[in-house]
């Protein structure tokens, strides 16, 4: 599993140290702080075993079709729930 520490994290990523399976975790974790996103939540039930697996080619994959569209249509803000979505794909790609 690749790590996306380097030299390049700032201040203002605070998600930049995590690895993949972490920043699974950090997204379920902050469905519950984003209302609207329950149906969000099966979904990062499938991709975490994909994950876990290094199944990275099939992650990315489920995180284009699947969890990014759902995750787009949260009603409200979802910027958080955005933002680990695409630091999720930089630490998998």
């Amino acid at each position: 599993m690749a790590s996306r520490c380097g030299g390049s994290a700032s201040p203002s990523d605070p998600l930049a140290l995590y690895r993949d399976w972490e920043l699974v975790e950090v997204l379920a974790a902050s469905l519950h702080q984003v209302p609207g996103s329950d149906g969000v939540a099966p979904l990062v039930g499938v991709l975490r075993p994909l994950v876990l697996d290094g199944k990275r080619t099939e992650a990315l994959d489920y995180l284009a079709s699947t969890v990014a569209p759902a995750i787009d249509s949260v009603p409200g803000d979802a910027a958080l729930l955005r933002q680990i979505l695409d630091d999720l794909t930089a630490a998998l790609a």
